[in-house]
């Protein structure tokens, strides 16, 4: 089991933040938060699915992603406090996704309940929908679940006819409050550890230290986990806006260096989706699309402004979302390109 101190969380956060491809929330309000929670003593404790037993659930964020500029939601203690009453069985939070904001949250209440945070979570990334889940690709619903207003309403959601139905409601009712706590996947850990993405947990305290501690953080990173060298260039031109609850449009990129001459645009939903160089596809769903700035942090599309100098790097996707099924839920036609998926490496190749 690994307790997080001042200098792992901020680890986690950075490297979180850079995984979750664009998305995932507010690194700030992610790591003040945990910050908090160890300036008030309590433990932030990440252990493997097989070091605990009994029934577990997922903690995060839905909302509309806030457009270029705007704060994310915050959700207050006061309204954290009134769910823990229904958390009393629960023996560990499983992150719903990687990201600055979604990845601390889920720590948070667990270091309130006393459970540990698992060492894993359901995409091994951010993804934009609520579809885009391991449970669900391994046949797990996510209802019965809770869904907590900001305000402090809290809505049970006991069946729904199918995820897309699921997927509808929550968002809906996120729509109307600008952003919910959601509380589901109520499942045994012994099945966490057969379909969840394991140590992305680990993974994003090692990509967090590899960009705080190293002299080359690009080059170590492509190096120690088979990334790509996408793009280095300048922010030319930012066109997102908030629609249907999704942050969508696209970003465009003018090349310097070696990609001097040459440009990018990456398609947004939430989350970085497809990435064109000079118009031929160069990075497709789901494998990871992650924008740094200049001082190596990961850029959340709602700070992604003009003129700003990136590096634009890949990774291939968790291999379940490679398979036939998890393509048809995370593949370009699902986003609505009439491409079929190449994996990143045959595409830089």
């Amino acid at each position: 089991m690994l307790k997080l101190d001042y200098e792992l969380a901020r680890y986690l956060i950075d490297g979180a933040t850079i995984l979750a491809t664009g998305g995932g929330g507010d690194p700030e309000l992610g790591l003040e938060l945990l910050m908090r929670d160890i300036d008030r003593g309590l433990q932030l404790c990440i252990c493997d699915p097989a070091e605990t037993s009994g029934l577990t659930c997922s903690a995060y964020i839905c909302g509309p992603m806030p457009k270029p500029g705007e704060k994310d939601l915050h959700i207050s203690d006061d309204v954290i406090k009134i769910v823990l009453e229904y958390l009393r069985s629960i023996r560990g939070i499983v992150p719903t996704e990687l990201g600055g904001y979604n990845t601390a949250i889920a720590i948070h209440i667990s270091s309130i309940l006393g459970v540990p945070t698992l060492d894993c979570d359901q995409v091994g990334r951010a993804a934009p929908e609520l579809i885009h889940t391991t449970y669900y690709l391994n046949g797990v619903c996510p209802w019965p679940s809770l869904v907590v207003t900001p305000r402090g309403d809290v809505l049970e959601i006991k069946k729904c006819v199918n995820i897309f139905s699921y997927e509808d409601i929550v968002r809906n009712i996120s729509e109307k409050h600008g952003g919910v706590l959601v509380l589901d996947s109520f499942i045994n850990s012994v099945e966490v550890s057969s379909i969840a993405v394991k140590r992305t947990l680990s993974m994003s305290i090692e990509v967090g230290k590899i960009v705080n501690t190293s002299k080359e953080p690009i080059r170590d990173l492509i190096r120690r986990f088979g990334g790509f060298l996408v793009f280095r260039g300048i922010v030319d031109d930012v066109n997102l806006e908030v629609k249907h609850g999704f942050l969508q449009g696209r970003v465009t990129y003018r090349g310097i260096g070696e990609f001097y001459g040459h440009n990018l645009e990456i398609l947004v939903k939430n989350e970085n989706i497809a990435a064109f160089r000079d118009g031929k596809p160069v990075v497709l769903p789901p494998d990871l699309i992650c924008v740094l700035d200049e001082n190596y942090k990961g850029l959340t599309n709602n700070r992604v402004e003009r003129g700003l100098k990136v590096w634009v790097i890949a990774f291939k996707a968790p291999e379940i979302w490679r398979t036939e099924k998890g393509l048809e839920l995370f593949g370009p036609r699902h986003f609505g390109l009439d491409i079929d998926y190449v994996p990143v490496e045959e595409l830089i190749r």
